[in-house]
């Protein structure tokens, strides 16, 4: 059994005869990281980022105003006032993170100490969306905590027969005056906790997105690099191994053992780079990602194994391999968030290996799970693995 060893080393070895390979495989882990941490850069990069929201008022009292003022005077809020259809257009365009729609009866409804909901325009909830409501809801229960303090200290006074009847609406506006003057300015600092959690999350999501795009590329790298079977058959190397006394499942062993080293040098340039270079965030469980990693590898290798074993050149790989990887990624979600999936499609992207590692790296970085996240989507990943190695190593012997 040692014998698919000393094949899988003599690759690397062969392997580091070639400069050109080896410089390829080390530079190209690291360009591809640096270009996408650029392109990305501005989401780190920048620590008072103001997040455009949009606000229709439909009210004309005084309290949507000063509802308005708040809003603006927060240091996280970049506020568009605007019409529905306008504000409408911007969320939809991207412009806007949300919009807030203050309804006609809003200032009747605090002076009155009623109960009033403001609606939103939003794509879709996540942590960012749902704590902009959150605040916004707050500085409306601000508004209405002034109204229902200035009536029950009015009435206190009344009761007491501290002031007279006549004196009341004069005191509450005299309370409801100094009260909106110290609210002006948002002194609480719930928005401010909530937003530096959420730049916490828009930096896992940033990780997510950017790791997603890693996949793809190790996905294609790899399955490609499985495909040296196909040059081995072009050299004439192919035959002269299965000539020898070696038994050609010893002999496939040996080349997914070196092609798994290699890709192995891949991944780890490429995380170990974007960890300590770019501060992209992994997660909290290093064993976790080596379990989760090392099955998908197994995954990329088997799917190029098997995709070898229906093309007669590297070139026709070279071809076909885009076809497969880049439609497969895509279902997978290697390019936008899975929670804006359809149904259906979150369905057939089980069937694709590149899903499972997503969710295996996104229970692990977004929502800090231990090891034990990545046992189900290591194993399913272990079961495509076996499935194109079957399918490839079947195919081949018929091909012989």
């Amino acid at each position: 059994m040692r014998k698919f060893i000393y094949i899988g080393l003599l690759k690397l070895k062969l392997l580091t005869k070639d400069k050109i390979s080896l410089a390829s495989i080390i530079l190209t882990p690291i360009i591809f990281v640096t270009i996408l941490a650029i392109g990305f850069g501005n989401y780190s990069s920048n620590k008072d980022i103001k997040y455009p929201v949009g606000i229709v008022n439909r009210d004309t009292g005084k309290y949507s105003k000063l509802l308005i003022n708040m809003m603006k005077n927060d240091r996280y809020f970049d506020v568009t006032e605007g019409s529905y259809s306008k504000s409408r257009e911007d969320v939809e365009n991207g412009k806007l993170s949300m919009s807030f729609i203050i309804p006609k009866d809003f200032s009747s409804s605090i002076k009155s100490g009623k109960t009033t909901d403001i609606d939103v325009i939003k794509l879709q909830d996540n942590e960012n969306t749902s704590s902009f409501g959150i605040i916004v809801k707050n500085y409306v229960q601000q508004l209405s905590t002034g109204i229902n303090a200035e009536k029950a200290s009015s009435s206190l006074l009344t009761s007491m027969k501290l002031i007279n009847e006549s004196k009341k609406t004069e005191i509450e506006n005299s309370i409801e005056k100094d009260y909106l003057k110290n609210i002006k300015i948002p002194k609480n600092t719930y928005s401010i906790n909530t937003l530096q959690k959420n730049e916490s999350h828009a930096k896992d999501q940033l990780s997510t997105t950017a790791i997603g795009i890693i996949i793809m590329f190790i996905t294609f790298f790899v399955s490609l690099g499985a495909g040296s079977i196909l040059e081995e058959k072009d050299f004439g190397t192919w035959a002269r191994t299965e000539s020898t006394p070696t038994r050609n499942s010893t002999i496939m062993l040996g080349y997914i053992f070196g092609n798994f080293i290699i890709g192995w040098l891949q991944v780890g340039i490429l995380i170990l780079f974007s960890k300590y270079v770019f501060n992209l965030n992994w997660g909290n469980s290093p064993l976790g990602i080596v379990i989760l990693f090392s099955s998908f590898l197994l995954a990329a290798i088997g799917l190029g194994t098997a995709l070898s074993a229906f093309v007669k050149s590297k070139k026709q790989l070279s071809t076909l391999m885009p076809i497969i990887v880049i439609p497969t990624s895509l279902i997978a979600g290697c390019m936008w968030p899975r929670d804006i999936m359809s149904d259906t499609m979150l369905k057939v992207s089980n069937f694709v290996p590149q899903t499972w590692i997503i969710k295996g790296t996104t229970d692990l970085i977004t929502r800090s799970s231990s090891i034990s996240a990545v046992y189900t989507p290591s194993l399913i990943l272990l079961i495509f693995a076996a499935v194109f190695f079957i399918l490839g190593l079947g195919t081949l012997k018929v091909a012989k």
